[in-house]
C-alpha cells in the first residue's frame, strides 16, 4: 500500500529473542527502511540481560537501521542511560531510541548521550511532543495518530519551519483530542474510529482485548463530532 511513498519502520520486538529476529527478517523482506525493537517484556531483566539482548539483535543485523524502544509501563523493564550509551558506542546500526514515558529528565539524558553519536530520540508521549522537540527530539510516534492524524501531523512541520507558537497551538490540539476519548480502551477506540472512517472493515479486537460497548460507541460518535470542530478551531 505504501509503494515506496515514505520510509516505513516496523516495530519488531517480541516475547523472546528468536521471534524478534524473525520479525526483523520479515521486515527486511517486505522492504522496511528500518525497525524498532521493544524491550523484553513481562519478566524482569537487569542491565546485563537487557544489554545482552540488544547486543544479539544489533550484531545479527549489522546493515539494518535499528531503533531501541523503551516503554517501561508496558514492558515492565527499563533501558538505563548507561546501557544505551554502551550500545551506541559499540553499534553504528543503533540509530536512536523511542522513549514512551513522560519523563523529561530521562528524555534529555537520552538526547544528550545520543547527540555525541548522531543518534535520534523520538518521544512516544503525546503529552510532551512539543516539549520533547524543544530539547532535541526529532519527532513523536503516537498510537492515537492513526485515528486522529490531523491533530498530530502539523506540529512537526510548524516547529521545523520556526513557527513555535503554531507548534505550541498544535500541542493544545493534541491534548484536547486525547481528552475526547479518555477512559475508553485505546486499541478498541482506534479500531472503532478507523471503521467509522471506512479505513478498516472490522473493529473486532483479538482476545484478551475487547470490543467497545454501546455507551463507548456513543462517546466515539460524540468525540468525532467534537474533533471536527477542534480541527477547524486549530487549523
Amino acid at each position: 500500500a505504501n509503494a515506496g511513498k515514505t520510509p516505513l519502520f516496523l516495530q519488531c520486538g517480541d516475547w523472546n529473542l528468536e521471534r524478534t529476529k524473525e520479525n526483523i527478517r520479515i521486515a527486511k523482506d517486505v522492504g522496511a527502511a528500518g525497525v524498532g525493537v521493544m524491550l523484553p517484556a513481562f519478566f524482569p531483566c537487569d542491565d546485563r540481560a537487557i544489554e545482552a539482548y540488544y547486543t544479539r539483535v544489533l550484531e545479527a543485523f549489522p546493515d539494518e537501521t535499528i531503533y531501541l524502544y523503551n516503554i517501561p509501563r508496558n514492558a515492565a523493564n527499563d533501558l538505563s542511560t548507561a546501557v544505551y550509551e554502551r550500545l551506541l558506542e559499540r553499534f553504528d546500526n543503533c540509530a536512536g531510541i523511542k522513549y514512551s514515558s513522560p519523563d523529561m529528565q530521562r528524555t534529555q539524558e537520552y538526547e544528550n548521550i545520543g547527540r555525541k553519536k548522531g543518534a535520534q530520540i523520538l518521544t512516544g508521549s503525546e503529552f510532551m511532543y512539543f516539549a520533547a522537540m524543544q530539547i532535541g527530539a526529532v519527532g513523536c510516534i503516537s498510537g492515537c495518530c492513526v485515528a486522529f492524524p490531523e491533530a498530530y501531523m502539523n506540529l512537526y512541520p510548524k516547529y521545523i519551519a520556526g513557527d513555535i507558537e503554531g507548534a505550541r497551538k498544535q500541542q493544545r490540539f493534541i491534548l484536547e483530542t486525547k481528552r475526547l476519548t479518555a477512559g475508553i480502551p485505546a486499541i478498541a477506540m482506534m479500531k472503532a474510529v478507523l471503521k467509522k472512517k471506512g479505513v478498516i472493515a472490522n473493529d473486532a479486537c483479538r482476545s484478551p482485548l475487547r470490543r467497545l460497548e454501546k455507551e463507548e460507541y456513543r462517546r466515539i460518535d460524540e468525540a468525532l463530532v467534537r474533533y471536527q470542530a477542534l480541527a477547524s478551531e486549530y487549523r
